[in-house]
């Protein structure tokens, strides 16, 4: 045990070494690990969970815009898609979409397309404001 524990002693610094810059010296605290705080947890599932259900919320139209365009699965939010090609599973990314594509689609103008996409944003963006815990 003490062998192990002398092998894994001091592989990093505590304190990293960089410069600005403004050629200014500071140094970082390496040893600090903010990502299992208690409260950014919450916090971001909190707002991870308004967002999901404030995307549900949205119409169809609206959904199936945001979703397109950004490029994900608008039912599990992924990004990748599974398709089999010459009898090998392939993971494939969604595509993102233009508004004159998305236009066509959904059977509106680009203009329009483009206009439901903000109005959806602006309502997904409201969603957290009116949550009293964030």
């Amino acid at each position: 045990m003490i062998t192990g524990g002398v092998r894994n002693m001091m592989f990093t610094e505590f304190y990293r070494q960089y410069a600005d810059e403004d050629g200014e010296e500071n140094a970082e605290d390496v040893t600090v690990d903010t990502t299992t705080e208690p409260a950014r947890m919450f916090y971001h599932e909190r707002r991870l969970k308004i967002l999901c259900e404030a995307f549900d919320n949205l119409e169809y139209r609206e959904r199936a815009i945001i979703a397109e365009h950004l490029g994900f699965c608008e039912n599990c939010w992924s990004t990748r898609y599974v398709e089999v090609i010459n009898g090998k599973k392939v993971k494939c990314k969604f595509k993102k979409t233009a508004f004159i594509d998305l236009a066509g689609e959904h059977g509106v103008v680009p203009s329009s397309a483009d206009r439901i996409y903000r109005g959806a944003i602006d309502k997904l963006r409201k969603a957290p404001e009116d949550d009293r815990w964030l």
